[in-house]
């Protein structure tokens, strides 16, 4: 709703340089003295919805590509898909744009972009730092390009998005309730300060969603 300011549950340590608004968040773009990565970005913003039925081949007819198989991802431009068990999946807008169906659906599609903290792993050696926290083999050799694991970090529930495994840059969503986001922020911080991780801004996101498709 215009005018209602919205505030992502993730604090980083540094000072924002540009920042730009998105659906009544303050989404910070760049950081001053932010380092060149990897990062860690707050995504907290990002539109999301869980779409359930029990045949959830259903929301062809919308337009969405259903992952064939649990735990799958699909992509669409810049929304995607991920199939979380037989009846429900998840609906990404990592552009934040609104889709026009959503509003259509509200009997199967349930909003819970404010119930989540969302966080993106971003930069080389990615994969380095992923298997500091934990024992999940998300960048296995043989895995699809994309998929979705379902399990605790730091022993919170959460959800992790493979999105890009290639060499050049290695890209994860990890999404876990709202009230741990900036727990869950600082834990992966020191997972990472080996690896010279630290936080940045949306725009280095966007740079690599919007330069890739497959």
């Amino acid at each position: 709703m215009a005018g209602i300011l919205r505030h992502s549950p993730v604090k980083f340590d540094l000072q924002p340089a540009v920042m730009e608004e998105k659906q009544g968040w303050q989404v910070v773009q760049e950081y001053l003295d932010q380092k060149k990565g990897p990062l860690l970005i707050d995504l907290s913003h990002t539109p999301s919805w869980y779409f359930q039925d029990k045949d959830l081949s259903s929301f062809t007819s919308l337009g969405l590509k259903i992952p064939s198989q649990n735990n799958g991802i699909t992509r669409q431009g810049n929304l995607f898909v991920s199939r979380m068990n037989d009846t429900q999946c998840q609906v990404w807008s990592l552009d934040s744009q609104v889709p026009a169906f959503v509003d259509t659906h509200e009997m199967h599609c349930t909003q819970i972009t404010d119930g989540q903290a969302v966080l993106g792993l971003v930069g080389e050696n990615v994969q380095g730092i992923v298997e500091t926290f934990t024992p999940q083999d998300v960048f296995a050799p043989d895995s699809e390009p994309m998929g979705l694991f379902q399990a605790p970090l730091f022993h919170i529930p959460c959800q992790i998005l493979v999105l890009d495994r290639s060499e050049k840059i290695q890209v994860i969503l990890i999404a876990c309730p709202r009230g741990y986001g900036n727990d869950m922020a600082r834990a992966i911080l020191k997972s990472g300060d080996s690896q010279n991780l630290g936080p940045g801004g949306e725009k280095d996101f966007l740079s690599w969603l919007n330069n890739t498709e497959f």
